[in-house]
């Protein structure tokens, strides 16, 4: 999905893949070394990264239909579609916000400090982390959220996510102030927050 949603050929058929390739040092991160470590395999990794980064493109290309888009598979970011770019499922979240007069901004792709989105109203600022996910999110987007809050000076941090959390996501989030959402709760989210009642929903 994550293949799909960011490669697409420029007009003289040219695969673009620049969307495509933050993905894979995350998948590494999020998925194959846990396992290495797991097995005790971590002393191999060099050995092995560049056969590794070749089965994931590959497994990842299988996906492609017979033909490829000239244009990035989204829906845009104003209705939701699980075939949204990332970047598009922040935009939404920032524009459902918007809806019921918050200040909201996606923040830049690189160097957001762990912010996908920041809105403020009435003295209350929140910071989400959204994650578009085909599995349920884990402890570093927590992580990310809860950091970001103090960076950016927020009252308020939740991840919003389509796919649901891990239990040691919600475990996280309960100690850390953390609120876990799915993006249909977030305009509702934003209003408890006004009236000092956002922690009801994720975790």
């Amino acid at each position: 999905m994550k293949w799909r949603q960011n490669i697409y050929q420029d007009d003289y058929g040219t695969l673009i893949t620049k969307k495509w390739e933050p993905e894979i040092p995350a998948f590494l991160n999020s998925r194959i070394m846990p396992l290495l470590q797991q097995y005790n395999l971590l002393d191999k990794w060099e050995i092995i990264r560049p056969e590794v980064i070749t089965e994931i493109n590959r497994v990842a290309s299988k996906t492609v239909p017979d033909i490829i888009p000239t244009e990035p598979v989204t829906s845009g970011p104003e209705i939701f579609s699980p075939t949204m770019s990332p970047y598009d499922y922040e935009e939404h979240c920032a524009i459902l916000l918007r809806q019921i007069g918050w200040n909201a901004r996606a923040t830049v792709a690189s160097g957001d400090q762990g912010a996908d989105v920041i809105a403020d109203k009435d003295g209350k600022k929140i910071v989400l982390q959204c994650k578009l996910y085909s599995n349920p999110v884990g402890n570093d987007a927590v992580q990310q959220a809860f950091s970001a809050m103090s960076y950016y000076d927020c009252t308020h941090s939740a991840v919003v996510s389509n796919a649901g959390f891990t239990t040691s996501a919600r475990q996280l989030a309960s100690k850390n102030g953390v609120t876990l959402l799915n993006h249909d709760q977030l305009q509702d989210y934003a209003r408890d927050v006004e009236i000092e009642d956002g922690d009801r929903y994720g975790t």
